[in-house]
């Protein structure tokens, strides 16, 4: 079985964060790849704020060159699903032979309660939080730390690196 992790989000623009936590993954799980997935539109976020798909899925692919990461660890897919369970279910028909590994930030536990049938979108894949020290608090308390915690996502502790999407929208950076 290869291992495969999942980093789904609006690459917003993608950063060096983006690449920081796949690289972790890679090493925490010894993962053979880990697929990009640019979504078309987050249903939780405003779409005026958007660059448009393709923009950021050029951006994608030159940030990964710049920083030579090798194209075969991180592939970039364009799979156009809208909701995060359906993405999955249709990963794992496609590619029988993969365990899934669905890594995210600290920063969207918060918010996954809101993702649609969040309940058995936690059950469908392996769950993998990158987080500070601090925010471990914070995830423990979120409306969906129960779960994730039966169904033993797992949780590494990362280094803070001040970029973010947002910051870099809100100061043209």
């Amino acid at each position: 079985m290869r291992k495969i992790g999942l980093l789904g989000g609006s690459f917003n623009p993608a950063h060096q964060g983006h690449i920081h936590i796949s690289l972790m993954a890679k090493k925490k799980l010894g993962l053979d790849q880990i697929w990009w997935l640019p979504t078309v539109q987050n249903p939780l976020k405003n779409k005026t704020c958007y660059r448009s798909f393709e923009n950021r899925v050029d951006y994608c692919q030159s940030l990964l060159q710049k920083n030579l990461v090798n194209s075969r660890l991180i592939k970039i897919f364009t799979v156009k699903y809208k909701y995060s369970l359906e993405l999955v279910k249709f990963l794992k028909l496609r590619n029988r032979n993969c365990d899934f590994y669905w890594i995210m930030g600290a920063d969207n536990v918060s918010n996954l309660h809101l993702w649609k049938n969040y309940y058995n979108f936690i059950k469908s894949v392996k769950i993998v939080i990158f987080a500070r020290n601090s925010d471990l608090t914070l995830i423990k308390k979120t409306r969906s730390w129960k779960l994730l915690n039966i169904v033993g996502a797992k949780i590494f502790f990362t280094q803070k690196l001040n970029i973010s999407s947002t910051f870099i929208r809100d100061n043209n950076v």
